[in-house]
C-alpha cells in the first residue's frame, strides 16, 4: 500500500513530464519553422526588390542608349548609388561625356579646316595673280 502511494504520484509526474517535453519540443519546432518561413519571406521580398531594381535600371540604361544613338548626347542615365547597375550607368555617362567632347572637338577641327581651305584658296589666287603679273591685295 505504501508502494502504491509513492508509485502513483511519481508515475503521474513522469507521464506529465514526458507529455510536457513532447509539447515543448513540438512548440520549439513550430517556432523554428516559423522563423525559417519568415527568413524565406524576407529573402523572397529582397529578391523581388532586386529584380525590380534590375529591370528599372536596365530600362533606364536602354532609354539612355537609344536617345544617345539618336543623337542626343546630352542624355544621362540617372541611377542612384544603391542601384545594382549604378556603376554601369556611371560608365555610360562618362562615355557620353567623352563622345560629346569629341564631337565638339571634331566640330572645332572642321571649322579650322574650312578656314584653312579658304586661306589656301585665297593664297592660290594670290599666287596665280602674282604669276600673271597682276597685283593681288
Amino acid at each position: 500500500m505504501a508502494y502504491d502511494v509513492i508509485v502513483q504520484p511519481v508515475g503521474l509526474q513522469i507521464i506529465v513530464a514526458v507529455v510536457a517535453y513532447l509539447w515543448v519540443r513540438s512548440a520549439l519546432r513550430a517556432i523554428a519553422r516559423a522563423d525559417r518561413a519568415e527568413e524565406v519571406a524576407e529573402l523572397q521580398r529582397r529578391d523581388a526588390e532586386r529584380t525590380h531594381q534590375l529591370e528599372t535600371g536596365m530600362q533606364q540604361l536602354l532609354q539612355t542608349q537609344v536617345r544617345a544613338a539618336n543623337g542626343d548626347l546630352m542624355e544621362r542615365a540617372n541611377l542612384s548609388q544603391d542601384n545594382v547597375l549604378w556603376q554601369v550607368g556611371v560608365s555610360l555617362n562618362m562615355l557620353l561625356t567623352r563622345l560629346q567632347r569629341a564631337g565638339r572637338e571634331a566640330s572645332r577641327a572642321e571649322s579650322e579646316n574650312q578656314q584653312l581651305r579658304g586661306e589656301v584658296v585665297r593664297l592660290t589666287k594670290a599666287l596665280r595673280e602674282a604669276r600673271a603679273g597682276r597685283h593681288f591685295p
